[in-house]
């Protein structure tokens, strides 16, 4: 989230009319950032390069969370089997 907060704030300053409010501060860009992880954010971008990064974040952020699931389905799969296996013995 850090990372495309710091790339939002370095393209905004580059193409103030990405995401439609000019040039980004570094609080905006940080708030752009997080509120684009968890949900799909207050800005809306509007230059083809704005919605291309909005794009890949949220199918980072799609992906990190399939990621901490499936870890977290595995750690629970796996301390199913190790309760059984010790109260079979």
């Amino acid at each position: 989230m850090y990372g495309f907060s710091v790339i939002y704030l370095y393209f905004s300053q580059q193409q103030p009319q990405n995401f439609g409010v000019g040039k980004l501060d570094v609080i905006s860009a940080f708030y752009f950032g997080w509120a684009t992880a968890m949900t799909y954010g207050d800005l809306d971008p509007i230059t083809p390069l704005g919605k291309v990064l909005v794009m890949m974040q949220l199918a980072l952020n799609f992906i990190y969370a399939l990621f901490l699931l499936s870890a977290f389905a595995g750690a629970i799969q796996t301390a199913g089997r190790s309760s059984n296996s010790s109260s079979n013995d």
